[in-house]
Order: C-alpha cells, then sequence, then structure tokens
C-alpha cells in the first residue's frame, strides 16, 4: 500500500492517484484534518497500528510514502480539568505525542518514497 500524505486540493496528488489506480496499487490518502489515532506502537519488531478515518491500518502493510503536502494529524485525548497535576499530565501527553510523531516519520523515512 502506498500512504499519500497531502492536502485536498492538491491536483498533482490526484494525478498520482490515477497513475497507482491504472497499476492497480492500493494507496490511502491522508489529510490534514484527518484524525489519526494510534491504536498500538511496537518498538521490539518496529511497528506500529494507526485509525485513521475508521480504518486500521498496519505499517507492516505500507510499502512506501508520497508526502506532497499537509501534515499527519495524531491525536491524543486531552485532559479537560485545569488543576495543577492535568496540566503536567496535558505537557506529558504533548512530549509524547511529538516523540511518537518522530517514530511514525523515521519509519516512513526507512521506505521507498515516490517521486
Amino acid at each position: 500500500m502506498v500512504l499519500i500524505i497531502s492536502e485536498k486540493t492538491d491536483q498533482s496528488t490526484y494525478e498520482v492517484v490515477k497513475w497507482l489506480k491504472y497499476y492497480n496499487t492500493p494507496y490511502t490518502i491522508v489529510l490534514p484534518n484527518d484524525k489519526i489515532y494510534i491504536r498500538k506502537i511496537d518498538f521490539e519488531d518496529d511497528f506500529f497500528i494507526l485509525e485513521i478515518e475508521n480504518k486500521i491500518f498496519n505499517s507492516k502493510d505500507i510499502q512506501s510514502v508520497w508526502f506532497r503536502r499537509g501534515k499527519l494529524n495524531t491525536f491524543i485525548n486531552e485532559i479537560i480539568d485545569q488543576d495543577e497535576i492535568s496540566k503536567k499530565l496535558r505537557t506529558f501527553n504533548y512530549g509524547e505525542k511529538f516523540a511518537i510523531e518522530a517514530f511514525v516519520h523515521s519509519f516512513f523515512l526507512k521506505l521507498k518514497f515516490l517521486k
């Protein structure tokens, strides 16, 4: 499967999609507003499970990535309470979110990129 990270208005993305369809290559487009839920991370076996728009993806099934534009919008539940403990937990969660995003990006760097 080819993972395409792009914006909805990027015409070249849809040109690539035509090409992928022609070659019967499975693909998924991730847009900036798509919420990405991280369901599992296995650092030992170097894979993760994502839920994007109610579909489950195993990173082992991603053969290549085309990063045209856009961003990955990983989602971590926010803590609503404003007390001191909640502020510290929220800060910790955001730090973890960035670490997880770095892991996902480093995984993508190991894959074949489309040009």
